[in-house]
């Protein structure tokens, strides 16, 4: 009797946001799933102290053993601008959320661009600055949506994760 071990594709988490790094003129890749991302200046991570998940330099952004022209961050998601604990303001419901070269995008709609000498991001409308970003999933704090179809956790309260 044999027993044969099959490799699956590991399933999506139903509360995940995919990350997906592009490149121009080749296909994308995906290269993880995760509740939230970070951004924090030119870097993007999940947990604290864990290592990053890319990095812009000058010559594009260095994940995964590459360089890549951009990322796409897609599911059901939520924006936070500034610290996580503290964000000065949260977006409404969002498909994605991109990054191309230093320019961020929210629904392919321009929002902020990298600025290296400053370790921020400039608001592409207003004088408004940011060190950090969150793109967390809708399910990471249901409630705050107030979309009666999100369901969270039962019981779970909005609280910032640091």
């Amino acid at each position: 009797m044999a027993i044969y071990f099959m490799k699956y594709q590991p399933r999506q988490p139903r509360e995940a946001i995919q990350l997906t790094l592009t490149r121009e003129g080749s296909a994308a890749v995906v290269t993880c799933f995760a509740p939230f991302f970070r951004i924090t200046g030119s870097t993007v991570w999940t947990v604290h102290g864990d290592r990053y998940v890319a990095r812009l330099t000058d010559s594009g952004w260095e994940a995964d053993g590459g360089t890549w022209t951009g990322m796409r961050f897609e599911g059901p998601c939520r924006l936070l601008m500034g610290v996580p604990c503290e964000p000065s303001s949260i977006s409404k419901i969002l498909d994605s959320v991109s990054i191309e070269h230093a320019a961020l995008s929210a629904n392919d709609i321009a929002l902020a661009s990298y600025h290296p000498d400053t370790e921020m991001w400039r608001a592409v409308r207003t004088e408004r600055w940011w060190h950090a970003f969150r793109v967390e999933t809708i399910y990471q704090h249901a409630n705050v949506s107030g979309d009666e179809s999100v369901k969270g956790e039962p019981g779970a309260r909005w609280r910032p994760s640091v």
